[in-house]
């Protein structure tokens, strides 16, 4: 990767990564910031700048202004990536960041073991920490639609929120700060954009970010024993099926 590609790069990395801690009233400058960069890596032709940027800066915009559900703004960062390629004909093939890879008993232990820690921590948080999850309870259709259709709308949101969250962090972020620092940094900088993310979501605050921290550890280790998404995939599934479980069982 070349110089000028590294930078704009890092340059993403960081804007994204201290994106989710800026308030409203000025989360409009990473968002221009992560824009700017991103038409710089398209004017200098530099593939994977522009990917990176394309999908960051589609998945900050449709997050703040469109619906603040991670499903969404990660699948329009996604699709905004498809669509460059199929316009322009360059960008990163995604067998190189969104590898299937394999699993096996060991791997398949591992997957279990991480979901059981996270759900116990996840309890423990918030027994412990008493968080204000008001706005997460807002969102909840609880009231609208029948038990069942809410369990099944509970599911396809946690295979969803899962698969685009490892996307991103655990696919495309992980494999470009590979290109740049190596794996160990790369599984432990992605590890700490996504505990960030969580500032505001289920785990949140300080102690939150540092749990979501950690759990990206276990599913970046996960993704390198597997060589790929698969197996990290599996377990966020069920950690994100718990999530709705105690939210949906402590709402009021």
């Amino acid at each position: 990767m070349a110089g000028r590609e590294r930078a704009l790069c890092w340059a993403l990395y960081l804007i994204f990564a201290a994106f989710p801690l800026c308030y409203r009233d000025t989360v409009p400058v990473p968002i221009a910031l992560l824009l700017i960069v991103t038409a710089l890596g398209g004017y200098w032709r530099c593939a994977v700048a522009t990917g990176l940027g394309l999908v960051m800066a589609a998945t900050a915009l449709v997050f703040v202004y469109v619906l603040g559900l991670p499903p969404l703004a990660f699948g329009a960062g996604f699709a905004a990536l498809w669509l460059l390629a199929r316009a322009t004909g360059w960008s990163m093939p995604p067998s190189t960041y969104l590898p299937r890879g394999r699993i096996d008993g060991t791997t398949l232990a591992w997957c279990l073991a991480c979901a059981v820690v996270a759900g116990g921590a996840l309890v423990i948080w918030l027994r412990a920490m008493h968080p204000d999850l008001g706005d997460l309870y807002a969102q909840l259709p609880l009231h609208r639609f029948p038990l069942p259709l809410l369990i099944a709308g509970a599911l396809v949101f946690a295979i969803a929120n899962a698969a685009v969250e490892e996307a991103m962090y655990r696919g495309l972020l992980q494999h470009v700060l590979g290109l740049l620092a190596g794996r160990r940094w790369a599984w432990l900088l992605q590890a700490i954009s996504f505990g960030l993310m969580h500032v505001h979501g289920f785990p949140r605050g300080t102690v939150g970010v540092v749990l979501a921290a950690v759990y990206g550890l276990m599913m970046g280790a996960i993704r390198l024993r597997a060589s790929g998404l698969l197996a990290p995939w599996l377990a966020h599934t069920v950690t994100d099926v718990t999530i709705v479980a105690i939210v949906f069982a402590t709402a009021p």
